[in-house]
Order: C-alpha cells, then structure tokens, then sequence
C-alpha cells in the first residue's frame, strides 16, 4: 500500500512539473510545426490504374494525391508541384520504384521515398536493404489504416527534415553575421 501511495506522489509532482512548466525561450523561437495531413502532395506511382484509382477514393479526403502509370509523368508531377512523400510500387514493366527513386533523387532530394514490394525476389530484397534511398519499403498486401499510418509518419519526418535544415540555415546566417561583426 505504501508503494501505491508513494507511485501516487510521484505521479501527482511529475503532473505538476510538466503542467507548470514554462516554454523555453528555443521552443519559443522555433516553436514545432504542427501539420496538417491534408497539406500534404503524395504521388503515387504505380503500374496497375486501378490500384491507383483505389487507392485515390479510399484517401482524397486525407491528403493531396497524384497518381500516375508513367514514370515520365512521375517526374513532371515533381518538378511541378511540392510534393512531400512519393510512393512507387516496385514491379513495374518499364523502371522498377528503386530505379525511379534512383533517377530522381539529385535533383528531388526532399520528399520522402516509400516503396511497395508485392513479391519475395532475394535480390531485389538484398538491394532494397542496401539502399539508403528510401524511407521504407511496404509489403503487399496492406490495408488502408497502415499506409495512412505510413505517410503520418513518413510527413513527420519530411516537415522534421525540413525544420532542421532550416535552423541549420538561421544559424549559418548567424555566423556569418558574427564573422561579419568582427571584422
């Protein structure tokens, strides 16, 4: 009984800590952006038209959705628009989703690359593994709770990315503005 009662205070004084405690003057400066899931450009490359189809009824109130057969019109769909989070199936007749990220990742280095994989090819699985072009490969079949799942995540770690170069880029400024000041 007295441990409960000393779990209890314990739990009672952390409860206090965090509901008083005050915003530290980096939290106020780069406050954490919030984001909401229907600001987000998903592109979604796939061979199959009605797997694309599917997948656009079951998520157009979630986010934003591109769709495309085409690699080529993949490319167009990035260069313009902000896309966020592109996801390519694997096994496709003319590039494979790994080839595609391949081709794309100089010039689109942002948005996060999840790829499908609807087989067990070893090779293909060992150079998928090896690969540090994408953010997560995702088995077929899925349900459409786990790919929402997938791009809640995949977007906290875009908008992450995306706060940390920028504070990277406050503080270049900031040294060169002392650099600047000193000489």
């Amino acid at each position: 009984m007295a441990e409960n009662t000393e779990a209890n205070s314990r739990n009672e004084l952390l409860m206090k800590f965090v509901s008083n405690r005050k915003t530290t003057r980096v939290e106020e400066k780069f406050p954490v952006r919030e984001f909401s899931m229907k600001e987000l450009n998903v592109l979604y490359l796939d061979d199959d038209k009605d797997v694309l189809d599917s997948y656009k009824s079951i998520h157009r109130l979630d986010f934003n959705i591109f769709t495309t057969v085409s690699a080529t019109e993949a490319r167009v769909i990035i260069e313009t628009n902000d896309i966020h989070i592109i996801i390519a199936d694997q096994r496709m007749p003319k590039i494979s989703g790994l080839d595609f990220f391949s081709s794309i990742i100089d010039k689109h280095p942002d948005p996060i690359r999840i790829l499908l994989t609807g087989y067990t090819d070893i090779s293909s699985m060992i150079s998928i593994a090896d690969s540090n072009i994408i953010y997560r490969h995702m088995s077929k079949p899925f349900t459409p709770e786990e790919m929402k799942l997938m791009i809640k995540n995949a977007a906290e770690v875009y908008f992450l990315r995306k706060e940390k170069q920028n504070l990277l880029d406050d503080i270049a400024l900031a040294d060169e503005n002392i650099k600047l000041m000193h000489n």
